[in-house]
């Protein structure tokens, strides 16, 4: 499953003298709020179809369960979601 890193550009190989060897070296890049929040709408609706099993009528739906998941000091949905990006 090799997917393209969207926060990151690959700049090359740099020789580390810890390892002795060259590691790849990377710079990272600025998204914007506006692609996070985008991302993290996909990645929240995502999710919502998957713990429930159907489509969500609206992603306000999909925000009303993302905030009560946070709101809830332990949930049933445990670690293996992750939740990103600002409302």
């Amino acid at each position: 499953m090799n997917r393209p890193i969207k926060n990151m550009t690959y700049l090359g190989r740099q020789y580390c003298k810890d390892v002795q060897r060259d590691l790849p070296t990377f710079s990272l890049v600025d998204l914007g709020a506006d692609k996070w929040n985008a991302m993290a709408q996909k990645q929240n609706t995502k999710m919502f179809v998957e713990f429930h099993n159907r489509d969500a009528v609206s992603y306000g739906e999909v925000k009303d369960w993302v905030n009560s998941l946070k709101n809830k000091e332990s949930h049933s949905a445990g670690n293996t979601e992750a939740f990103m990006g600002t409302f």
